[in-house]
């Protein structure tokens, strides 16, 4: 996500808040229906992240306190879902790249990418991230190629140099955020999912997608 968002947020209109979370049920719905058509894994991020009164809404306990990155809780959270959804059970698990924006990178607590390609070392690494937690809980290689900010097309763009580079047998995708904020037209970033799994499947990757994780944008009453 956008370091700097916060401010777009709070100056945002109840017309562009509705419209974020219309959008970001869109997706996510595409996102469901195009995992099964595709018969690959999906992890409903946005239901194990949503607050339980507003299912549009970041739980505040998950929150790093601008209602829309997580907390440190949230990153271990975030990495138990994954695990406990998919990857507890996966088949022939090895060596696992992270690819996304600051919910994968783990700003704000992990500011700095210098490690970003490299596996996961516990003894050295933050464990502000959930590439972090999902290498303790697997036991196999992982690492993060998350960068705050990027969108969908940014990292499809990144996939070859920063994805394939690795050769892992899964590729866990959660993007969406920034291209929701910053308005890119809803069938463009369909479009970048779409090329993402069919490049990995390409591949022999298994792409895991992720559904976009609430934004915590009230709406101004």
């Amino acid at each position: 996500m956008l370091p700097g968002a916060s401010e777009m947020r709070e100056r945002g209109s109840s017309t562009f808040v509705q419209n974020a979370y219309r959008t970001i049920r869109d997706i996510n719905v595409w996102i469901k229906d195009t995992s099964e058509d595709l018969a690959m894994p999906v992890i409903d991020l946005n239901s194990a992240f949503r607050d339980p009164q507003d299912e549009n809404l970041l739980a505040a306990r998950y929150s790093c306190g601008d209602h829309a990155h997580l907390n440190g809780e949230g990153y271990k959270h975030l990495a138990d879902v994954i695990y406990s959804d998919y990857l507890k059970d996966a088949e022939d698990l090895s060596s696992i790249v992270c690819l996304g924006d600051s919910h994968t990178q783990g700003y704000p607590g992990r500011a700095l990418i210098d490690r970003n390609g490299y596996t996961i070392d516990p003894k050295i690494d933050s464990d502000n991230q959930f590439p972090y937690w999902l290498a303790e809980l697997t036991g196999v290689s992982v690492i993060n190629r998350g960068i705050a900010g990027n969108t969908v097309y940014g990292m499809l763009n990144r996939f070859e140099s920063e994805v394939i580079m690795h050769l892992p047998d899964h590729c866990i995708i959660l993007g969406g955020t920034n291209d929701v904020l910053l308005g890119t037209p809803i069938e463009d970033t369909k479009q970048d999912l779409l090329t993402l799994f069919e490049k990995c499947i390409g591949s022999d990757i298994v792409p895991i997608a992720g559904t976009i994780i609430p934004l915590g944008i009230e709406l101004d009453h």
